[in-house]
């Protein structure tokens, strides 16, 4: 019955820090430093489901590590908590420290999960990011212009992320943001590989009016040589 009790308890996580740290540390993060799967299951099942937005930075701090630590073991598992995860990756690298200007979620921090938690987790950090980059906002603009940091600083350029799922994301990511075409793509074409059938949609260069192949042929050409298979009927 504690972890049914468990799960509530961290699902309001930021309300509790917020209303005594010293309580919450003692009786709900201390589970975190324990061994008990079943535990820890329950109380990031709670946790998850809540986090809507992300804790204060003294609560994040405290849970960093773990966060991390889940993050890339979950990426692998694909046990249904990839997008409240990825979410809150990009969010809390998105975040900085008023005081020192530091992002809460480094760049290097942020490309050891991705490199740790396989395509699961980077595939949808890239759908995260598109979409958010995609909101036609304020809060869109700057996801917008954060792109060629992410791409540049923080995606792994290691062997084992190059595969064919995350370089159709890549792909598509480049031509959801039609004003960022060209800096996106040339951030990833040292970074993709070839891709199977049906795996990539390419919607936004078939749009009628400003379309991104009769504005942009030869990087568009580019672009799809790097991914498109050797087999022509695929």
């Amino acid at each position: 019955m504690h972890r049914h009790g468990l799960v509530m308890f961290t699902h309001n996580l930021n309300w509790f820090h917020t209303i005594d740290p010293e309580w919450t540390e003692k009786n709900l993060l201390s589970f975190l430093l324990r061994n008990d799967p079943d535990d820890l299951d329950a109380w990031w099942s709670g946790y998850l489901w809540g986090a809507q937005r992300l804790p204060n930075p003294q609560l994040f701090q405290w849970l960093k590590p773990y966060f991390l630590n889940k993050a890339a073991i979950e990426g692998k598992d694909d046990r249904g908590q990839i997008s409240k995860l990825a979410s809150l990756l990009l969010a809390s690298w998105g975040s900085e420290d008023p005081d020192s200007g530091k992002r809460w979620l480094s760049n290097e921090e942020f490309r050891q999960v991705l490199l740790d938690g396989g395509d699961q987790i980077r595939t949808r950090v890239l759908w995260q990011i598109e979409n958010w980059s995609k909101a036609e906002n304020e809060e869109g603009s700057r996801w917008s212009d954060r792109l060629g940091e992410f791409l540049g600083e923080v995606w792994p350029v290691q062997k084992a992320a190059k595969t064919a799922k995350s370089s159709a994301r890549l792909v598509e990511l480049a031509f959801a943001v039609p004003e960022r075409f060209m800096d996106v793509s040339a951030n990833i074409l040292p970074l993709l590989t070839k891709i199977e059938r049906d795996q990539m949609l390419l919607p936004s260069a078939r749009r009628e009016g400003g379309n991104i192949v009769d504005a942009h042929p030869e990087r568009v050409l580019a672009v799809l040589h790097a991914v498109l298979p050797n087999n022509v009927s695929a």
